[in-house]
């Protein structure tokens, strides 16, 4: 029994699996696990090395700053200041220890004496000098640290001075002897010799980074810090090192790697001619028919006993069912778009009627909530009318004799106070009688062509001096040219009166008022607008939908009639107007009075 391809394929990338992956990577992780390890060895033993190097390269520089400074000779120095004496010991020293610069300074910081055979006359003090050399030597009596300087970097040592008995410097320091060596281009070329690697002063740390590590190159990095004076590095010294033996495995690595590569072609080369009988053929007559529908390139396919063969079976089979599908889809998508079509005409049927049911209870209830008030205000309108004509008679006696009998007693009488508060209580119900008369009176009697600027003008004469005694400062803004309204003079100004009032007292300390008029336009047609605008403390909203309604008021008893905006409302009717407002609380009240240059239609009618 022949193989199936699926099983020839299988078998066959195990075995490249096997030979390429399997023994390849073995081997390339082992050597790399070795030589990585090798690395970090070799690493710290040249590491330890160089430290050592250091140490020695530096120890001339510590005995320099050591021996000068358990000396009497140096003590003596510090008193007499001998120029001589420190030319003959202190300059000879730098030669010895291969130093740059020397400072000798006193217990109190005071420079003694400075050398440097490099010529240098910023050299002059210690560049790295202290406010305090006794802070820097509290906890030892030795110190070490580095320095830029114009030449380059400086490498510094400290030490405090003692006399020749105090070997262990237990006494305090006598003064301070600093000595400096310049790392110079040579300096540093003598380091890379003693230790065989290449050492480069940097201002930033390179080598001790873990991304540095260049295995592959068998390149071994690492850094020194090279602290200054505070402890913080001023530079860092950058060290590389070759190491022979990883170069070696590295090489090796690379030669498997190579041998790896030569065995992966020669299989592919033997697979490939095998692959391209036994699969890419069929595959490619497959494709062949799946993109071009054709089932011709697969007829032979088909007789095969292979996968490919049963492939190009289903395939044959699915055309067949995909034609019977498309037929049936053919005749579905047109029932659908038939059924759409109606359900969308319906569909706006619908949409129409709802909109039209909608706007006609939205006219219904504006009809019937206009009905509602236009009853309530007739009624109100109707009682008051007899309520008035039935008190004002009385009520005008009442004021009439007590006016008199008000400057017939003295103001020392004691009857006096009841008498005046009579004389005020019925002048006060008389003018609410009057505005329950005008509330209720109809009809547009004396009706004429009027400039509303010059209303507003005399109607703020009226209520300047409740202004000045409320300390509300009273500001117009009216528009020149404005056209004439047809209008009652008398009720706009009464309109005017009535805001100007409720705006005086929603500022009981005081505030601005503020009048305005201008021609706007509202639907197309022209009005002319009044604007009555307070700072005081608003409307809320909760109660803005009944201050137009008759009665009501926020005022405390005695102070308002609750008739003020109502008869506000009735008159703005009366002239085929629009009442607006603005308001908030806190944020101070605007009100917008619209009439109409020109009545509308049907209030001629």
């Amino acid at each position: 029994m022949k193989l199936k391809v699926q099983a020839k394929l299988s078998l066959l990338l195990i075995i490249l699996m096997l030979i390429s992956l399997g023994g390849f990577l073995y081997l390339r992780h082992a050597q790399q696990r070795k030589a990585a390890n090798l690395y970090e060895e070799i690493k710290k033993e040249k590491i330890v090395f160089f430290d050592k190097i250091m140490v020695l390269k530096g120890s001339s520089l510590e005995n320099f700053s050591m021996d000068y400074t358990f000396w009497d000779d140096m003590v003596f120095f510090l008193k007499t200041g001998d120029k001589k004496w420190a030319e003959e010991n202190i300059d000879t020293g730098l030669s010895t220890f291969n130093a740059n610069a020397a400072w000798v300074y006193t217990s109190g910081n005071s420079l003694v004496y400075s050398v440097n055979n490099i010529e240098a006359d910023n050299l002059g003090r210690l560049p790295a000098e202290t406010a305090s050399f006794e802070n820097l030597f509290r906890e030892k009596r030795f110190i070490h640290f580095y320095c830029n300087v114009p030449q380059g970097l400086m490498e510094i040592r400290g030490a405090t001075i003692h006399p020749t008995s105090d070997v262990e410097r237990k006494t305090d320091p006598r003064g301070y002897f600093f000595v400096g060596r310049l790392w110079t281009d040579e300096y540093l070329s003598g380091i890379s010799k003693l230790t065989n690697s290449n050492v480069v002063l940097s201002d930033t740390q390179e080598g001790n980074v873990p991304e540095n590590r260049d295995i592959a190159n068998g390149l071994i990095h690492f850094s020194r810090p090279l602290d200054g004076l505070e402890g913080k590095p001023e530079k860092y010294l950058n060290i590389s090192i070759e190491s022979a033996i990883i170069k070696e495995i590295n090489g090796a690595s690379s030669r498997q790697l190579l041998s790896a590569i030569v065995l992966e072609l020669l299989i592919f080369f033997i697979l490939t001619p095998y692959l391209l009988a036994v699969v890419s053929r069929p595959l490619s007559h497959i494709s062949k028919s799946l993109k071009s529908g054709d089932v011709s390139f697969i007829d032979n396919l088909q007789k095969n006993n292979t996968e490919f063969g049963t492939i190009a079976q289903l395939i044959i089979k699915f055309y067949k069912q995909n034609a019977e599908l498309a037929e049936a889809h053919d005749r579905l998508e047109l029932k659908v778009r038939e059924r759409t079509a109606e359900l969308s005409e319906t569909n706006k049927m619908l949409e129409h009627e709802i909109i039209e049911h909608k706007k006609a209870e939205s006219e219904k209830e504006q009809l019937w909530s206009r009905l509602m008030q236009s009853e309530k205000l007739a009624a109100l309108g109707q009682m008051g009318s007899i309520i008035a004509h039935e008190i004002r008679n009385p009520l005008t006696v009442i004021y009439g004799f007590a006016q008199c009998l008000l400057q017939e007693i003295d103001k020392d009488n004691p009857k006096y106070e009841a008498v005046r508060s009579i004389v005020e209580e019925s002048n006060r119900s008389i003018i609410f009688l009057r505005q329950i008369l005008s509330f209720s009176r109809k009809g547009n009697s004396g009706r004429e062509m009027v400039n509303i600027n010059d209303v507003i003008s005399n109607t703020l004469t009226l209520i300047k001096a409740k202004t000045k005694v409320s300390f509300v400062t009273l500001m117009t803004e009216l528009s020149a040219g404005l056209p004439i309204v047809p209008a009652n003079a008398t009720q706009i100004q009464q309109i005017i009166i009535n805001l100007c009032n409720n705006a005086i007292d929603a500022m009981p300390k005081g505030g601005v008022l503020c009048v305005r008029s201008a021609a706007v336009e509202k639907d197309g047609a022209e009005f002319v607008q009044i604007q009555v605008q307070d700072n005081g403390t608003g409307i809320p909203d909760e109660i803005r939908a009944k201050i137009f309604e008759p009665f009501f008021t926020t005022k405390e008893d005695g102070h308002g009639t609750g008739l003020g905006l109502a008869l506000v409302t009735e008159i703005v009717q009366k002239h085929k107007g629009f009442v607006d407002i603005e308001s908030g609380h806190g944020k101070g009240t605007l009100f917008k009075i619209l009439l109409p240059v020109k009545e509308p239609e049907f209030a001629l009618k």
